[in-house]
């Protein structure tokens, strides 16, 4: 059947397949089973002895020793050029590798820059001699024994913690984690100020050295051990254990149990643990190493009852405390602020102060965000009636810098550039939303029961709660972004859904009515949350990861009983087989959810299942009339709710599905429109595009399709324009490294191939190539396409074993990546395949045919395209080897898959029929073959076909009419035919010499 092509009308190379999405390897979160914490003494023992600190002059002169511990020592020292007392804190050794040296240096700049009541101050940095930070001096103790005073009143204890926390968000917004706050590292001044003493957190993002090992977090000896050793003071507490330097087991979170990446969340954690302890004079969470650890896991416990606190503080503490960092507040200030609004005597006066009689309202959080979307009105909060500051809640500084360090983290090389790129489309996105948040919170507080308008104004709110929802998702997803999932990064934000879609109706027109139930709101409106991030996981092809979320959040979902619900989770489950390739569960999950929301009249869901089965069941499964139902499906429900941005995504895939069947021309058509519609978009001055994409990159991306279409039309010229002019767009908005102008560059060479200027191609593939290993590394599966390409060019060059070589490393990079049964897989053994059969290496052939066959009919199933290409390369091998008997049975059960699949009239069917022809010539029966053969040449006459393949039906089915004295003179004339059509080519010259002489004997 020859070389394959890609899920037609993708951006792909014609040799690639519709399965070849990344599947990202991603671990599922463990199961925590750690061992209790070594004895005390062995810890102890680890301790270094106190050596002189090595200083590079005699600046500071040592007075006394503070404190010291596992990781070094505080001393007392003055500064003799500047006359004042400071801490010096001399880091040992051996906690400091060379990258845990430069980390903190950055750290330790970064802190001295920062000036913040609430955070002992760094001076400075000595690493000519000892590794010195030279310190703020703070006469006065730590939090330690103010605790240990046992419980105190919730007014006191807000008093004296929020400062702390407001040093801890300040260090956030400046970029660092302190990984390790707990009461010992929050110091109160001995100052007789009116507070009782100024509040400072100390040892900011130096507790934990970058690569510590869970072993040494471990290592954290018991507290009452701790509490039994000589202090000689508050410095000394807080260096006491080498579990300071990775963090205190009864404050940390537990992400920090599973040795995963800590940030602000988990200082968020800490603080919550801490104020909780305060309240109730007990930590929420006791027990060993792994008891502390799995209790955490399940979330906090139930507030003690004879505790008296009001409500919003209980559920404030209770959020921080979640499990899942996903589910605290998005970041330590807004959890400032809901504290700072229980602290106000306003507030108390409203709530009355006591758990009994409060009402919950939360400023930010999903909470209200959920109830106002689903039931209660946004008249009844007290927000109402003075705007809040969202959206530095939505996006912090802190989460810019925590993004930015993460892609910087992965050391590609286009992570500064993707970053500059991203980061103002965030901003904008964010300024948007916030400003209609506004907008839409004012209109509904006002409008409250009157009728219509006032639905219209709750549904804008439910609208951008949904927006906010599924920001908060791709921040976070950004947050824990590598290497490997670059290639996506680059277009995370393009998925950000409309905001427009909030203003015009189609939001409303398409969704639910409000639930009327507070509780059952709150709990769907959780649950939206995980699917949001199950989502926003998919887009960056983290596609297990996703499976992993929706499946924890499955049982939750089947309890609550709420069919919209199942629907949407359906619906993220068939997103998620089909970016993993598992088309039949694809179908099957996206069915489900199709169907359930419309018998709820969900129109929203029901758009999007139905718009994602034209391509999962008509384009990747070849179920073309199938495929083109649900099309009109999506049309059916895209007339009562939908808009023009939806309808230029119905024209895209309807595009894709006519380019799947062969329809090139319908295709055209198709993309013609959607292109039309995207002019008239830009026309009518609307900045906010369908799904937060570049108007001129959508634009690209529907002229690179259009190309894929008319370069199957032979019209190379139209689709050479139309390719560099989508290069040109997206160079200009995503620059020379963007992923999707590497892919359409590699469409480009496919065009220069398909002319006849394979050595101009080679030469394109090879650069690009060059650019790819540079970007996404040698073994990302977009590289290793490229390989794939530039070893097919090097087959139509003749320059067969380099070619085999590069479908080798396809091959064995593809297996990697995917595992051994993946669709990829088939696809390097197919053109691997290929080209061993020509340079005489049939076993070989044999081989890599038989396993093609078998991963596809396992993956893809008996009947697909792809099965019946590899039952024709697997039966051509056969053929060379001489076992016609053995061929002939792959032949005809092709045709009938292709008859079913494809249609009779198509040209892949040629390909069976001409195969099963040669099998009984081979076998005498050439009275079988002649109609199997008339009818190759029939197909491959009215189908663009490469020159070599026309050849070869004419010549085959020449031959016979000769040999069966049928009009020779025909026989003569296809001959002639085939012939002609090869002449000019650079190959194909043994079958060109033989028809030579097989046209001189048959003359003579």
């Amino acid at each position: 059947m020859g070389a394959e092509g890609a899920e037609r009308g993708s951006l792909w190379s014609s040799r690639d397949v519709a399965a070849t999405r990344e599947l990202a390897s991603s671990p599922t979160r463990p199961e925590l089973g750690l061992p209790d914490r070594p004895d005390i003494d062995d810890a102890c023992d680890a301790v270094d002895p106190v050596d002189p600190v090595v200083l590079a002059d005699d600046r500071y002169e040592i007075l006394a020793l503070l404190g010291e511990g596992g990781m070094g020592e505080v001393y007392r020292a003055r500064d003799r050029k500047l006359g004042r007392e400071v801490a010096l804190k001399r880091l040992k050794p051996s906690v400091l590798d060379q990258r845990a040296r430069a980390r903190l240096s950055r750290e330790a700049q970064a802190l001295a820059q920062l000036s913040h009541p609430n955070v002992v101050e760094v001076y400075g940095l000595e690493t000519a001699g000892d590794f010195v930070l030279v310190m703020e001096l703070v006469e006065g103790s730590t939090l330690s024994g103010w605790m240990a005073q046992g419980p105190h009143p919730w007014p006191e204890a807000l008093a004296v913690l929020l400062p702390a926390g407001r040093g801890l968000a300040a260090a956030h917004q400046a970029g660092l984690v302190h990984r390790d706050f707990k009461p010992a590292n929050v110091m109160r001044s001995a100052e007789a100020d009116t507070d009782g003493g100024r509040v400072r957190v100390m040892d900011f993002g130096l507790a934990r050295p970058p690569g510590a090992s869970l072993e040494e977090e471990r290592s954290e000896p018991s507290e009452a051990a701790v509490a039994a050793q000589p202090s000689s003071g508050a410095w000394d507490e807080a260096l006491t254990a080498t579990g300071i330097v990775v963090g205190t087991p009864a404050y940390m979170a537990p992400e920090q149990f599973l040795d995963e990446r800590a940030d602000g969340r988990a200082d968020q954690y800490a603080f919550c643990v801490t104020l909780w302890q305060a309240l109730c004079g007990a930590r929420p969470f006791q027990g060993s190493y792994t008891e502390l650890g799995q209790a955490k896991l399940r979330g906090p416990p139930p507030w003690p009852p004879h505790v008296d606190a009001p409500r919003p503080l209980v559920e404030a503490l209770r959020r921080g405390l979640a499990a899942d960092p996903r589910d605290r507040w998005p970041s330590m200030e807004a959890l400032l602020d809901r504290l700072d609004a229980v602290a106000a005597p306003r507030s108390r006066l409203a709530w009355g102060g006591a758990w009994g009689g409060a009402v919950a309202v939360a400023a930010l959080g999903t909470v209200l965000l959920g109830v106002w979307g689903q039931g209660r009105s946004p008249a009844s909060s007290p927000e109402c009636e003075e705007p809040v500051a969202v959206r530095d809640h939505l996006w912090s500084d802190e989460h810019r810098h925590a993004i930015a360090t993460a892609l910087q983290e992965t050391e590609a090389p286009q992570s500064a550039e993707i970053w500059s790129r991203m980061r103002p489309a965030l901003d904008d996105y964010a300024e948007r939303w916030a400003e209609r948040w506004g907008r839409a919170r004012h209109e509904a507080c006002e409008r409250q029961g009157a009728g219509p308008q006032g639905e219209a104004a709750n549904a804008r709110v439910r609208c951008l709660e949904d927006r906010r929802r599924r920001f908060e998702a791709r921040i976070e997803a950004l947050r824990g972004v590598s290497r490997e999932h670059m290639a996506e990064i680059a277009r995370t934000v393009e998925s950000l859904p409309s905001l427009r879609a909030c203003d015009d109706g189609t939001w409303q027109r398409a969704g639910l009515t409000p639930l009327e139930d507070p509780a059952l709101a709150r709990q769907v409106a959780t649950l939206r949350s995980r699917l949001a991030r199950a989502e926003a996981l998919r887009d960056t092809a983290r596609c297990s990861e996703a499976v992993v979320v929706l499946d924890e959040v499955r049982p939750q979902v089947d309890a609550l009983g709420y069919p919209p619900l199942r629907a949407e989770l359906r619906l993220g489950d068939g997103f998620a087989a089909e970016c993993a390739g598992e088309y039949a569960a694809s179908e099957q999950a996206l069915r489900e959810a199709y169907f359930v929301a419309i018998e709820q009249g969900y129109d929203r869901v029901a758009f999007e299942a139905a718009l994602q089965l034209t391509h999962v069941a008509g384009v990747a499964m070849e179920q073309h009339d199938e495929g083109m139902q649900w099309v009109e499906h999506a049309r059916a429900v895209l007339a009562r709710t939908g808009n023009d941005a939806d309808r230029v995504r119905l024209e895209e895939r309807l595009g894709s599905l006519h380019h799947a069947a062969g329809r090139y021309e319908d295709a055209v058509e198709a993309y013609r429109k959607g292109l039309a519609r995207l002019d008239a978009e830009r026309d009518a001055g609307d900045p906010d595009d369908a799904e937060g994409s570049s108007p001129d990159m959508r634009r690209a991306v529907l002229l690179a399709s259009t190309a894929a279409s008319l370069r199957m039309l032979e019209r190379f010229e139209e689709a050479q324009a139309r390719l560099e002019r989508s290069i040109a767009l997206a160079r200009e908005v995503a620059g020379d490294d963007d992923p999707f102008v590497i892919k359409a560059t590699t469409n480009l060479a496919n065009v220069l191939s398909s002319r006849g200027e394979v050595a101009q191609a080679e030469r394109l593939q090879r650069e690009v190539l060059v650019r790819a290993e540079r970007i996404f590394g040698s073994e990302h599966p977009q590289t290793l396409k490229l390989v794939g390409n530039l070893g097919m060019s090097l087959s139509l060059l003749g320059q067969l074993e380099e070619a085999i070589a590069f479908h080798r490393r396809c091959l064995v990079g593809m297996e990697q990546v995917y595992g051994p049964e993946h669709p990829a897989v088939g696809i390097a053994l197919n053109n691997l395949g290929i080209d061993q059969l020509v340079v005489g290496r049939v076993e070989e052939a044999i081989a890599s045919h038989r396993r093609a066959l078998e991963i596809r009919e396992s993956v893809l199933g008996p009947e697909h395209a792809w099965t019946a290409s590899s039952l024709t390369n697997l039966a051509d091998a056969l053929m060379v080897r001489g076992d016609h008997q053995s061929a002939a049975p792959h032949y005809a059960r092709a045709q009938a898959i292709i008859e079913k699949v494809l249609g009779p009239d198509s040209l892949f069917m040629s390909y069976a029929v001409l195969g099963l022809g040669r099998a009984h010539v081979a076998a005498g029966r050439l009275e079988q073959a002649l109609p199997l053969l008339e009818r190759a040449v029939v197909l491959r006459t009215q189908n663009p076909t490469p020159p070599p393949e026309f050849f070869e039906a004419h010549f085959e089915l020449a031959r016979v009419l000769w040999s069966l004295d049928r009009d020779r003179d025909r026989a003569l004339r296809l001959a002639t035919e085939g012939l002609a059509a090869v002449e000019a080519l650079g190959g194909e010259v043994r079958q060109r010499d033989e028809a030579r002489a097989w046209l001189q004997a048959r003359a003579r």
